[in-house]
């Protein structure tokens, strides 16, 4: 059974683009079949895994062209990532277009869910890494994975976003008639602060099943290996000190991975 994952957030800065990059180097890495999605317009997980001619693309073998050609054929759009064991479906900046060039169209929501029914390749685990807003290509991948994940800082500021999110997931389980289920909550970026102790503290308190493991403070070695084309599973850095870094942020990402991997196999058992 193929487990479709949403990573999503619509307040930007969350981190969705690097946890959906490592997060799918951890599941590889625990033996699993990956296949990532990057519908977002800026392509930053497309660039950010080593397809740099793809982020400029504007032919119509694209994701987008898929989400208005129901017969087109997903498959020719699978590509194995540069530097890593998992396989991709490139993003680019036609994806700006998606909202204004699905108005009209027929069942617009569920165009994604159509295009997972004819990827051919078995997969364990789709991930599907979101643009940074709620409309309709987020309901598109909400209504086809039917599972999110939710990367948050855990500052006050980022609580509101959590709450709209909750809310529109809300919205379309009674409009579509449909379970989403909330996979977790990742803190990302954590440090002993008080706001976000706080908002820690909040989490474990109202939905403790919903508290992801706690992703370190790693913005620097995250974003070599984001230049650099690799997720932190495939990248070698230099110097001790980022070797350590390298390491304890792998420890982080296999650990989301198997929480990942309990929580949706509670979901189907």
């Amino acid at each position: 059974m193929t487990i479709a994952l949403a990573i999503l957030n619509q307040k930007g800065g969350t981190g969705k683009t690097p946890v959906t990059i490592h997060l799918a180097g951890a599941l590889a890495v625990l033996g699993k079949r990956v296949l990532v999605l990057d519908l977002d317009g800026q392509a930053d997980l497309s660039s950010g895994i080593g397809f740099k001619r793809d982020v400029y693309g504007t032919d119509g073998d694209s994701i987008l062209g898929l989400l208005l050609d129901l017969k087109a054929d997903p498959n020719p759009l699978i590509r194995r990532a540069p530097n890593d064991n998992f396989d991709v479906i490139p993003g680019n900046m036609q994806m700006y277009l998606a909202e204004q060039s699905l108005i009209g169209q027929r069942n617009r929501e569920r165009r994604l869910a159509r295009v997972f029914q004819r990827i051919e390749t078995a997969y364990d685990y789709i991930l599907v890494d979101c643009p940074p807003a709620l409309n309709v290509v987020t309901d598109n991948a909400l209504l086809a994975c039917r599972r999110v994940l939710i990367p948050a800082r855990m500052h006050r500021s980022y609580r509101g976003s959590i709450n709209n999110l909750m809310g529109q997931i809300n919205t379309l389980r009674e409009v579509f008639e449909v379970d989403i289920e909330i996979v977790g909550v990742v803190p990302v970026g954590f440090e002993q602060q008080a706001d976000q102790q706080a908002f820690m503290k909040a989490l474990k308190e109202n939905a403790p099943q919903l508290l992801a493991p706690v992703l370190r403070k790693r913005q620097t070695l995250i974003e070599d290996a984001r230049d650099a084309g690799h997720s932190i599973f495939s990248y070698v850095p230099g110097g001790s000190y980022r070797k350590k870094a390298q390491r304890e942020s792998q420890e982080d990402y296999l650990a989301l991975a198997e929480f990942v991997i309990r929580r949706t196999a509670e979901e189907v058992s």
